[in-house]
């Protein structure tokens, strides 16, 4: 299986900060963490995250509400879907990076 070059990123999307779980992030980000990076958009001012001032950014995306984005290395969406669940994400990059390493503790 042909593996990706370096890194990938993850945009997760809300409209008020917090739509997260936090276990979920914290599994997805452990079990990539040598080549995901994650970013958060949010209509809402919030500690560590891009802020969607006018709604351009949501409305670009088809974001209504909550949502998840993979962009690979190459620019191009390798997987999105609507809502604040990260099951299928987390079950996207199982299939294509079935041996990932784990972040040391």
């Amino acid at each position: 299986m042909k593996r990706w070059p370096r890194q990938a990123s993850t945009c997760c999307c809300a409209a008020r900060p917090g739509n997260w779980d936090t276990d979920q992030l914290t599994s997805v980000r452990s079990r990539c963490a040598d080549i995901l990076t994650m970013h958060h958009l949010t209509r809402a001012a919030a500690p560590s995250a891009l802020h969607d001032v006018d709604g351009q950014a949501f409305a670009r995306l088809g974001v209504d509400d909550t949502a998840r984005y993979l962009i690979r290395p190459d620019g191009h969406i390798g997987y999105r879907a609507g809502g604040p669940d990260l099951d299928g994400l987390g079950g996207y990059l199982a299939r294509w990076l079935p041996n990932p390493t784990p972040h040391p503790s």
